[in-house]
């Protein structure tokens, strides 16, 4: 990706990078890197585990910063909420 590519601004190309080893580090990561910017989507973040939410086949996959999609369960990925959420 390119830093001028207007769909990727530069502030927001460092979202895949936001994966955590758990709901807490994956709701930090985001916040660091500047996507979660308020108290009320950080509290969000850690008061909902995605974890709990995924098929079990992809719970591995949890705190990953990428979609899940598994049959017909299409999660995006958590900085495309934390986006929503804060918009």
């Amino acid at each position: 990706l390119k830093s001028h590519n207007l769909f990727f601004p530069p502030s927001k190309m460092c979202a895949w990078r936001c994966s955590g080893r758990n709901n807490f580090d994956l709701a930090m990561q985001l916040k660091g890197n500047g996507i979660i910017k308020s108290p009320e989507v950080e509290a969000a973040f850690l008061a909902t585990d995605r974890k709990h939410f995924c098929p079990k086949e992809m719970a591995k996959f949890a705190y990953d910063d990428r979609p899940i999609r598994h049959g017909h369960v299409h999660m995006s990925a958590p900085h495309m909420y934390a986006s929503s959420l804060e918009s």
